[in-house]
Formats: structure tokens, C-alpha cells, sequence
């Protein structure tokens, strides 16, 4: 009797198994087929790359990483303006180009393809295990078919390898939490991949520290004790990915450069985005303002002068500061770099994130454990938007942690099936 009742587990097991197998691998597919469809449906009119930064830094620095330069410019001089993650990725890419005689928009549809299909595949598993196997596969089938995943992929940007290196420690993070397990390693992993993607974009150099304060907000199963060693180990994990880098720009610079050298640059440019307008969109008491912290940012080399000079301006005209700041907290879920299709994305965006609400305020805590994956959705948003905020406030830079909210909505269902 009690081999059959093993039996019958094992068989259970593997069946679950095979279903959390093959649903993945169909979210994979989906999201690749999406893919396919649209590039072969948009305008080619439309196939270009908005972004400045992948011609004139990541592209050049990627090809003279392949020939053998390393991380440098022109000029030798070490390449600091952004983390070297998506310029090494690509250079990997571009030696597969030379060796295997690939065309390079071949290539990099190949990579594009790769990631965002394997960023499904990560929000199924996520969303799996905190629902079930079966209706999980509804979160990424939603990231599938969201426009904006669709957008981000027909041009080549960081945002397509760090949304699936950010998943994988979400995922790490979400899979040892939801099943309360006390063994440090996983932690240690998870503040290592958080660090690998905070090498490809540094907006996410703050999301360990994020999921610390979950943790410790949170987390009623982990001894105060435990939870201290939990977060040096996820911060431990951190440092190990990116020593490397820091060690190396200090070596070659004499300076201690976190992550990047361009963040006041991007600091300011958040701040100025509109100078040239003539107060039709933003008023012009707000372009006068974006015009005048330009003209005091023109020589600022750090993050604490732009600060300064921000403050300043904000006790001078504090009106139209107020209203920058909402400008850029509104624009951070729309808005777009050429500003072509601000409508537009404002449309699409509008009941996606009415579905996260509805989904956030169904599912309340009425599943233990698993509704804290709200909670640190929330708390992660929250970040990802203030560090929007901080720069170029445009929707690109939202869209790795929208993405995350598609887990949620399976619990949605579940609680509706509970009430009838």
C-alpha cells in the first residue's frame, strides 16, 4: 500500500513537473512568434533606433572590445560613461558575426529574441510558483502580447538582456522567500545576478537594497539574526559582480566611479528635456526653469552639484519646480524619447495598469505568504519609478519592472473561482 501511495506521488511529481515544462517552453515560443509577427507588420519607417546611445557608445565600444581594444575609446582612454554588461554582450555577438559570417541586424534579432522569450519563460516560472502551473502561463502570455514588450524589441537597447538577467534574481529571490527556506546560498545568488544587471543598466543599483527592506518589513519566518545575515550576504553577492569593474576603472582612472560615469549627465539631461520648447506642452515658466538649470549644470561633473543647484532653483521658483517633478513622475509611464507617440503609449498603458490595481486590491492578503508579492512589486515599483525619475524620465526605463506585474493577475483569478 505505502509503495503504491509513493508511486503515486512520484508520478504526480513528474506530471506537475512536465506541465511546468511545457508551459514555459510555450511561453517562450509565444513570446518569440509575437515577436516575429510584428517586426514583419511595423512600417520600416518606424525600424529605427530612437536611442542615440547604442550608435554612438555601446555599438563602437562592443566592436573595439572584439578586436581585441578592451574597454576603451578612440582615444585608449577608459570607456566609464556606461557599465560595460550590454557593450561585452554585444561583442560576443559581433565575433559570432565575424566567425560565422552572420548579418549583424540577423544577430541581433537573434538576441532579442532570446532574452524577451526567456523573460517570459521567467515570469511564467515566477508566477507559477506563487499560483499554479496552470493558470501562471496567463502572466506570460500577458507579457507576450504587451505593445510596449513589442516596441522595446525592433530596436537593439540594454533594456532586452537586463529585463531577463533582473528576472533571473527576482526569481532566485521569489523562489527561496515564498518557500521560506533559511539556507544563505540562494541570497548570495540573488545579490550576484541583481549585480550582473546592475553591469548592464545602473538603474538597478538600488534593487538589492529594496529587497532588503522587504525582507526585513516583511519576513515574520527568519530570526532578526538570520535576516541580518541574509542581507550581507545578498550585498556580499552584489560587491562580488561588480569588484571586477570598480577595481578596474580605478586602476586605469585613479577614481571611484560607481557603475558609470554619466549620471549627472543623465541627471541633467532628465532635467532639461524640454529647454527647446516654446511653453506650449510644459508651460513657460518650466521651460525657463529647464533652460536655466542647464545654463548652472554646464560644467557640473557630479551628482551632488546637480543636486545643489536643484535645490536652489526649487527655493527660487518653487511652483514651476512642483511642476517639473510632476511632469516627470506622470511622463515616466508614457512618455517616449522622440515624444512621437506619447498618446498613444499613454492608451495602451492606461488598462494594464488598471488590471495591476484591480489585481494588487483583489488579491489583498488573502493568500498568506504570496500576496507579499505585492507588497515587494509595490516597493520595487516605487524605486524603479524615483530612479525614472532622476533621469530621463521616459517609459522605456519602466518597462523591466511592469513587466514584473503580470505575475500578479493569475491570483486575481484564483480568488474570483474562491468566491463562486
Amino acid at each position: 500500500m505505502g509503495q503504491i501511495v509513493i508511486c503515486s506521488n512520484f508520478i504526480a511529481h513528474s506530471d506537475r513537473k512536465w506541465q511546468f515544462v511545457r508551459r514555459g517552453t510555450f511561453s517562450f515560443i509565444l513570446t518569440a512568434v509575437t515577436l516575429l509577427i510584428f517586426w514583419h507588420v511595423i512600417p520600416q519607417s518606424l525600424k529605427f533606433n530612437e536611442s542615440s546611445d547604442y550608435s554612438t557608445f555601446y555599438r563602437p565600444l562592443a566592436i573595439r572590445i572584439s578586436e581585441g581594444n578592451g574597454i576603451t575609446n578612440y582615444d585608449d582612454s577608459p570607456a566609464t560613461r556606461y557599465p560595460p554588461g550590454y557593450p561585452l554582450i554585444l561583442a560576443s555577438v559581433h565575433v559570432v558575426i565575424k566567425h560565422f559570417s552572420i548579418p549583424e541586424d540577423v544577430a541581433l534579432q537573434v538576441l532579442t529574441i532570446v532574452s524577451l522569450s526567456l523573460s517570459a519563460a521567467t515570469i511564467y516560472a515566477i508566477s507559477a510558483m506563487t499560483w499554479n502551473v496552470k493558470i501562471g502561463v496567463l502572466s506570460s502570455v500577458l507579457w507576450a502580447l504587451y505593445p510596449l514588450n513589442w516596441w522595446l524589441s525592433k530596436q537593439a537597447n540594454s533594456e532586452i538582456p537586463f529585463i531577463l538577467i533582473f528576472y533571473t534574481g527576482i526569481f532566485v529571490f521569489w523562489s527561496s522567500y515564498s518557500r521560506q527556506r533559511q539556507q544563505l546560498w540562494p541570497y548570495f545568488i540573488t545579490g550576484a545576478v541583481l549585480g550582473l544587471s546592475m553591469l548592464i543598466r545602473p538603474i538597478a543599483l538600488g534593487a538589492t537594497f529594496v529587497l532588503v527592506a522587504f525582507l526585513f518589513i516583511r519576513c515574520e519566518w527568519l530570526a532578526r539574526r538570520r535576516k541580518v545575515m541574509v542581507a550581507v550576504c545578498m550585498l556580499l553577492g552584489n560587491l562580488c559582480a561588480i569588484a571586477p569593474w570598480e577595481a578596474w576603472i580605478y586602476h586605469r582612472t585613479g577614481k571611484v566611479i560607481l557603475l558609470s560615469s554619466a549620471g549627472p549627465i543623465s541627471a541633467i539631461d532628465g532635467l532639461t528635456f524640454a529647454r527647446h520648447d516654446q511653453g506650449q506642452r510644459f508651460g513657460a515658466d518650466v521651460v525657463q526653469l529647464m533652460r536655466h538649470i542647464r545654463i548652472q549644470t554646464h560644467s557640473t561633473e557630479s551628482i551632488y552639484d546637480v543636486g545643489k543647484v536643484v535645490a536652489i532653483s526649487a527655493v527660487a521658483h518653487p511652483l514651476a519646480t512642483t511642476k517639473l517633478v510632476c511632469h516627470k513622475l506622470l511622463r515616466s509611464w508614457f512618455a517616449t524619447e522622440s515624444g512621437r507617440f506619447d498618446k498613444l503609449v499613454l492608451l495602451i498603458q492606461i488598462p494594464f495598469l488598471y488590471l495591476f490595481v484591480l489585481s494588487s486590491l483583489t488579491i489583498g492578503r488573502g493568500f498568506g505568504i504570496r500576496s507579499d508579492l505585492v507588497i515587494l512589486l509595490s516597493m520595487l515599483t516605487l524605486y524603479f519609478w524615483m530612479m525614472t525619475v532622476s533621469v530621463l524620465s521616459i517609459v522605456r526605463y519602466m518597462v523591466p519592472i511592469i513587466g514584473m506585474w503580470f505575475t500578479v493577475v493569475p491570483g486575481m483569478l484564483l480568488v474570483k473561482e474562491d468566491t463562486l
